[in-house]
């Protein structure tokens, strides 16, 4: 609600809230897209009432940040440029509008000065150019690619209207059942001996389907195999439609109970995000509260790793840990990186930091020191220890790193045996059947 002069309040921003708990958001009468939060609940619907007030924020913010003024300056002077150039917001508004009806793409691109939809296609072609996209690679790393040719295809969805604001469609982003689009599915090439990544391909996706991911893999594999590329791995993170895919894939190229296919004779190992992963370890953890571990002894650089069988990793010893660590000066704490919203991560499940924030050693540390007396607060701190190594090592960047386990893995060394042994572990885990 904003008051100019005059004392009749004129109405900005809009929450429609419906009996289904589900919900509109308007700016001036026109449709706004949902904060990203708010799209990963199932049905985007409304589940308590503070979260009314997070959206009113949320409209605040986009009604102040006078992004559509921008938007629209940006396409009015790119009208008369000798040489047009767009920036990010006008491309992901272009292809989401494009995508959503082209007619209607078409009519507005009669009074606004938007990229073609020839121009669009260079983006989201089907049929990708395979020697102009090696010469570009090579021409980029300035290296031979025939000796470092080994690399991964990494996939991931992407929303292109996360940052764009609108002034079209009220269904802009959105369906009639009020669950947004997932707009495109992102495939990247990523070289194991060189740092970079490369765009291989863009698909629009008004619905996402297992169906068609799949095909645009067996089509992209397909293309790189008559190239002196090789592709060794697919990489994608752990959601079910991803896992979906995976299961299709090995029921076409690989057995039941492999985490490989065969595609031209070539072994490609199937794997998942381990940024994904982690979270997902948090995730579960926070959601079930106690884990009930098989045994594990290993010893790690200069600390050993020692669990029980059928022991308890008790998240409740989390947030005690906060609170009582939290009363010493900030020099002085044993979990600096803990923070409430760490050990509540309710709204906050995607960031990669609040999840390695609670396994990082020196919590392990303070577990012992504080609850030495409860072996739920010991068990605690060793799978903390155990996830930590586990990430180290598959997160590692270098092969020098001066902690080993932050090295890169080598056949026979220890990170490998480690991965080797927490394998085993994990697979020990899910045939015992224990509670939790």
């Amino acid at each position: 609600m904003y008051r100019l002069e005059s004392p009749v309040p004129i109405v900005a921003e809009t929450i429609l809230l419906y009996p289904s708990n589900k919900v509109e958001l308007y700016i001036n009468g026109v449709s706004v897209p949902f904060p990203l939060w708010l799209r990963k609940i199932h049905g985007c619907k409304i589940s308590r009432k503070s979260q009314i007030t997070e959206l009113a924020n949320y409209l605040n913010g986009v009604y102040t940040d006078n992004s559509d003024n921008k938007f629209l300056e940006e396409l009015g002077a790119s009208r008369y440029a000798l040489k047009k150039t767009y920036s990010v917001a006008v491309i992901r508004f272009a292809l989401l509008l494009r995508y959503t009806s082209l007619s209607g793409y078409e009519l507005v691109c009669e009074y606004l000065d938007l990229p073609s939809t020839r121009y669009l296609r260079t983006f989201t072609s089907g049929e990708i150019n395979v020697d102009s996209f090696i010469k570009k690679i090579t021409d980029s790393i300035d290296k031979d690619l025939s000796q470092r040719n080994l690399c991964s295809i990494t996939f991931d969805e992407m929303f292109l209207d996360r940052d764009a604001r609108y002034t079209g469609s009220e269904f802009v982003g959105i369906n009639q059942e009020f669950i947004p689009y997932e707009s495109i599915y992102c495939f990247m090439v990523n070289f194991m001996e060189i740092s970079k990544s490369f765009i291989l391909h863009t698909l629009p996706l008004v619905k996402s389907t297992s169906d068609i991911i799949e095909e645009t893999i067996i089509s992209l594999l397909q293309r790189l195999s008559n190239t002196c590329l090789k592709v060794v791995a697919l990489v994608c993170d752990n959601c079910r439609l991803n896992i979906s895919v995976y299961r299709k894939l090995i029921a076409r190229f690989g057995q039941d109970g492999d985490l490989f296919i065969k595609f031209n004779g070539v072994k490609i190992y199937l794997l998942y995000d381990v940024v994904h992963l982690i979270k997902t370890i948090r995730n579960n953890w926070y959601r079930f509260g106690t884990f009930t571990l098989p045994s594990f002894s290993y010893n790690v650089d200069v600390f050993s790793i020692n669990c029980l069988e059928k022991a308890k990793a008790n998240w409740a010893f989390l947030p005690r840990l906060f609170h009582r660590d939290s009363s010493l000066k900030c020099y002085l704490r044993k979990a600096p990186l803990l923070s409430e919203t760490a050990v509540n991560p309710s709204q906050n499940k995607l960031s990669v930091k609040l999840a390695l924030a609670i396994f990082d050693i020196r919590n392990a540390t303070a577990l012992v020191q504080y609850f030495n007396e409860s072996s739920d607060g010991s068990t605690t701190a060793e799978f903390i220890k155990i996830i930590y190594v586990w990430w180290s090592i598959v997160n590692s960047k270098s092969a020098i790193h001066p902690q080993r386990i932050s090295r890169g893995i080598a056949e026979d060394s220890d990170n490998y045996n480690y991965l080797l042994y927490f394998a085993n572990w994990v697979s020990r885990w899910k045939d015992s059947h224990l509670p939790d």
